[in-house]
Parts: C-alpha cells; sequence; structure tokens
C-alpha cells in the first residue's frame, strides 16, 4: 500500500514532489495502489517508484518521467501520457486503452499482456518493448499530425502473440520487429 508520507509530498503539488526527488535521488517511493483518478500531474518525475495496482485513469501525464517505474497491472485508461518516458518501465498486465502515447519514449518498457485497446502510439519510440500477448485491437502506430505523419518506431520490438486486429498497418514498418 501506498506510504502516507509519499501521498503527503504528492498532494503538496508537482514542482514540491520533483523537488523532493531532485533531493532524494536514491528513494525509491512505495505508491503502490495509490488513486490518481484524473489528477493534473504534468512533467512528474516518477522514475524508479512503485505504482503497481494503482489508478491513473484519465490522468493528465504529459511529460512525465516513468523511466525504470513499476506499473505492474496499473489502471492508466485514458490518460495522456504524450512525450511522457516510460522507458524499461515494467507495464504487464497494465490497461492503458485510449491512452496518449503520442511520441512517448517506451524503449525497452515490458508491456507484456497488457491491454493496449485504442491506445495512441504515433511517433512512440518502441524499440526492443516487449509487447507479447498485449491486446493492441485499434491502437494508432501513426496518424496525421498537423500536416506531419509520425509513424511509431519498432526497432526490435517483440509483438509475439499480440493482437493487431483493427491496426492500420500501412505506414508502419514492421521488417525490424519480431514476430
Amino acid at each position: 500500500m501506498a506510504n502516507s508520507v509519499y501521498i503527503s509530498l504528492l498532494e503538496e503539488g508537482v514542482s514540491a514532489w520533483n523537488q523532493w526527488r531532485e533531493d532524494n535521488k536514491e528513494a525509491r517511493p512505495d505508491l503502490r495502489g495509490i488513486n490518481l483518478f484524473k489528477k493534473q500531474l504534468q512533467g512528474v518525475n516518477f522514475r524508479d517508484v512503485d505504482l503497481t495496482g494503482a489508478g491513473l485513469e484519465k490522468a493528465e501525464l504529459a511529460n512525465a518521467v516513468f523511466s525504470m517505474a513499476d506499473l505492474t497491472d496499473v489502471r492508466m485508461a485514458g490518460a495522456n501520457l504524450s512525450r511522457s518516458i516510460l522507458s524499461s518501465a515494467t507495464l504487464a498486465g497494465a490497461d492503458l486503452s485510449g491512452c496518449n502515447l503520442y511520441s512517448a519514449n517506451l524503449r525497452s518498457a515490458d508491456l507484456r499482456k497488457a491491454k493496449l485497446i485504442g491506445t495512441n502510439f504515433s511517433g512512440a519510440d518502441l524499440s526492443k518493448a516487449n509487447f507479447s500477448g498485449a491486446d493492441m485491437t485499434d491502437a494508432r502506430l501513426w496518424m496525421k499530425y498537423f500536416g506531419k505523419t509520425p509513424v511509431a518506431i519498432l526497432n526490435g520490438t517483440v509483438l509475439q502473440g499480440a493482437v493487431l486486429n483493427k491496426v492500420d498497418t500501412s505506414m508502419v514498418d514492421f521488417s525490424k520487429a519480431v514476430r
């Protein structure tokens, strides 16, 4: 269960939380099971934080840092994670349905058996991410955006057993992905 000291720090706001993280770089905060439904957390530093089973549905998390965080079984449906850093994060079994991961960094992230229905991955770096057994039905790997066509990067991405129903792959290069 989430530590009340960390919850209090987070309630002070993103600036206070990030300053505390800067001053306590070795800390690995325990926020397991915390409910942050619809919270405004743009730019929050959750690097190496344990958020197992947390509820972050519809949270505003643009430009957030989740590198090496444990997000196992997290509930993030409908959250905005655009331009966020989730490199080497564990998202196994997570529900990220309908999330906006536009231009996010998911390099080497573990998304095994994650629920990613309708998730926007356009422009995201998915290099070496593991999507084994993930449900990516209706996910977007590219889209027209202000005259540009950002396409997800799939270098070394593991897609074995991933469900890709209704995914428009016409602009996506799967040649370097592991299927």
